[in-house]
């Protein structure tokens, strides 16, 4: 007898979607009466199919834009034969999955930050967000309302087992880079000019992790210059047996990035933000956490304000002014120059005094796909 078929999506903005999706398909394939039974099927293109390309843990990868309705609605008849989907953070495809009258599980990363949330989220069987810094004022000012709601721990695989750092090893991670909107601004290029010749001096090993074509064109410019700096997008086992063994961890405040590091207690530096969830996301860490170093592009009265609630493509605009701001200012370019290099000749940072540790959700969310099962 034929297996049925999950269906998943995942927003192409940063590895963040994708990489959740895939920690709850690795767990759903071990539990022997759903791997038995059933096939997983990706919907998407840039660098969720990049990182799915690697994982290779889906049984199908169909190549199409899930950022709008009208590309994957060429697949609607074929999705209706779907046993279920799981749309992670793109609301773009909902329109014609809820029309299949498919059930749909909707994971929403980014709850949190929306000025005001798609209506179609009202018509899924179950829209589930992380619980994270600003998760409650987010749904006292939309006065959030639903049977379907769940709110659970962040979707990461939590370690278990002792490991050991290398001090002759150092971890740059830009995480996805690319995005649906637009390419990364030059930033990244000034970033690596400055950091790799200060990390050759004091690493042996130094890797630099990142997706999508910028990753690639970096390597291309830099491998010359440092033909022992490693450049590559890896699977989520290899990247997190990187960040594991680094003992200087350089990366993008990315939330899935900030979840792993707090849960392996790393000693890490934050990038400039590349996206406008990224900067909005550093604001609350550096709020519940102060003392953790990192880029702050309102470190000036001089920089373009960024607002709290814009408009996705509205808040990615003000985040490319201010990485134009960042550029051009030599003022701002030596503070963060100054801000790293500190980082570097310290010793392990102690930015979780308390010791607060975290939960995973995704037992939580296994549990509830399994119900539509």
């Amino acid at each position: 007898m034929p297996k049925k078929k999950i269906g998943f999506t995942a927003e192409s903005f940063g590895f963040g979607p994708i990489s959740v999706s895939l920690n709850l398909i690795k767990h759903l394939r071990m539990q022997e009466d759903v791997s038995s039974k059933y096939e997983f099927v990706l919907f998407g293109n840039h660098v969720a199919k990049q990182l799915s390309d690697a994982q290779k843990i889906f049984d199908e990868i169909i190549e199409c834009d899930v950022s709008n309705a009208k590309e994957i609605s060429k697949y609607k008849e074929e999705l209706k034969n779907f046993k279920f989907f799981v749309c992670n953070t793109n609301p773009g495809p909902l329109p014609v999955l809820i029309s299949t009258k498919v059930p749909i599980v909707y994971i929403d990363l980014l709850f949190w930050m929306w000025k005001d949330l798609d209506s179609n989220l009202k018509k899924v069987d179950h829209y589930v967000i992380e619980n994270f810094v600003d998760a409650t004022e987010q749904k006292t000012r939309i006065n959030f309302r639903g049977t379907n709601f769940l709110e659970v721990s962040p979707l990461i695989e939590l370690n278990k087992e002792p490991f050991k750092e290398d001090s002759s090893f150092a971890f740059i991670s830009f995480g996805g880079i690319d995005n649906i909107f637009s390419q990364t601004p030059p930033l990244i290029d000034y970033l690596l000019s400055v950091m790799l010749p200060e990390l050759v001096k004091q690493f042996s090993k130094v890797i630099v992790a990142g997706g999508g074509n910028t990753i690639i064109s970096m390597q291309d410019k830099y491998k010359i210059k440092y033909p022992n700096v490693e450049f590559g997008y890896f699977d989520r086992e290899t990247f997190r047996e990187h960040l594991k063994k680094a003992t200087k961890c350089i990366v993008n405040p990315g939330l899935i990035t900030f979840y792993e590091c707090f849960d392996l207690n790393k000693d890490i530096f934050f990038l400039p933000s590349f996206n406008y969830s990224q900067y909005l996301q550093f604001q609350l860490i550096k709020k519940q956490f102060p003392k953790i170093p990192g880029w702050d592009y309102s470190f000036s009265e001089s920089f373009n304000r960024i607002d709290k609630y814009l408009p996705e493509k509205e808040g990615l605009n003000s985040i490319y002014k201010s990485v134009e701001q960042f550029i051009k200012s030599k003022e701002a370019k030596e503070e963060w120059k100054k801000q790293f290099l500190l980082f570097l000749s310290k010793g392990k940072q102690k930015w979780n005094p308390n010791g607060i540790r975290i939960n995973s959700g995704i037992g939580q969310v296994v549990k509830l796909i399994k119900t539509y099962l």
